[in-house]
């Protein structure tokens, strides 16, 4: 859903069981990103993170979602900002993830160890997300 000042985005971290590992996936681009994605029309951010987990990881995701964070940025001064509304889950390790139905956006997927994406291996904005969702 596209606000007239604002992109939103439902997001989600999906932890495995010991949250020792957090799923994220390769865009086309090469980037590290969470699953989710924007919000449609009369969507709630729940509706729109486990209908973007069926789109680029083809699970129906029917585990319970908890609200963790949210971030506001700006890409750049001509452009409208974007608000990112995470949500918290769980998925089993050998949940059947496949990126085959994601039309090209996605590449690729892994299963990230938090305390490599804590050290800074990963993203710089993903620390400051698993941070706050491990409080």
């Amino acid at each position: 859903m596209t606000h007239e000042l604002f992109q939103i985005s439902g997001k989600a971290v999906l932890f495995n069981k010991d949250k020792s590992k957090i799923v994220l996936l390769r865009s086309s681009a090469g980037h590290l990103t969470a699953p989710g994605g924007h919000l449609e029309s009369g969507e709630s951010f729940e509706d729109a993170v486990r209908r973007e987990i069926k789109e680029e990881m083809n699970i129906d995701y029917n585990g319970a979602l908890t609200l963790a964070y949210v971030v506001r940025f700006y890409a750049d001064p001509t452009t409208n900002g974007k608000v990112d509304v995470y949500y918290v889950g769980e998925l089993d390790e050998n949940a059947p993830i496949s990126i085959e139905n994601s039309n090209g956006e996605i590449v690729g997927w892994e299963w990230a160890p938090v305390d490599k994406i804590l050290s800074g291996e990963y993203t710089d904005w993903l620390v400051e997300i698993i941070k706050e969702v491990l409080k």
